[in-house]
């Protein structure tokens, strides 16, 4: 007899792949359209917005900001009680890290990365977050809760970050 799982459950691999992917797709767009006039600045002036220049999986290598890094966390598991699903609630980081002239400018950016990365996870359709899942899931639930670090300085750069605490709760059968 070939053994096979109950549940496929441990599903951080592909919900991390889906949240770069959509990332990847919605980000520069959604900043553009909160951010308009910036849009319209040219790539060189400081306070054009730009798309993330570095994209990593756990963290950040090459220190080109903006940057954004996203890992796993923790991921509980839980059957109900019939035993007949599965509920999963795959926790993950998002963080981000950006540059400027001055506390303001950086304190203003990192808002504005955050609001814009919330603002994307949410409105991805639920399919987004399943695709390339190895199971029938139903009940996706999103949930974002946001911590901005201290701005740093350096000789003539400041430095603010933010992480995105995210949990993705599915229900497999």
């Amino acid at each position: 007899m070939v053994w096979s799982p109950k549940f496929y459950a441990v599903q951080e691999e592909g919900v991390i792949d889906n949240a770069f992917l959509i990332i990847e797709r919605d980000f520069k767009q959604a900043l553009d359209v909160f951010y308009p006039t910036e849009a319209a600045l040219s790539s060189d002036d400081p306070q054009y917005l730009e798309d993330f220049q570095e994209r990593e999986w756990g963290q950040i290598q090459k220190l080109v900001f903006p940057c954004l890094a996203i890992g796993p966390n923790r991921n509980p598991l839980t059957e109900a009680d019939a035993a007949d699903r599965l509920k999963e609630e795959v926790k993950f980081e998002i963080y981000i890290g950006v540059t400027g002239d001055s506390a303001r400018t950086v304190t203003k950016k990192i808002m504005r990365y955050t609001g814009t990365l919330d603002a994307v996870l949410r409105s991805a359709p639920k399919s987004d977050w399943k695709r390339n899942m190895s199971t029938i899931m139903f009940g996706v639930v999103l949930e974002l809760e946001h911590v901005y670090g201290s701005i740093r300085q350096g000789k003539s750069i400041y430095f603010s970050e933010s992480v995105t605490l995210a949990r993705l709760t599915f229900n497999e059968q």
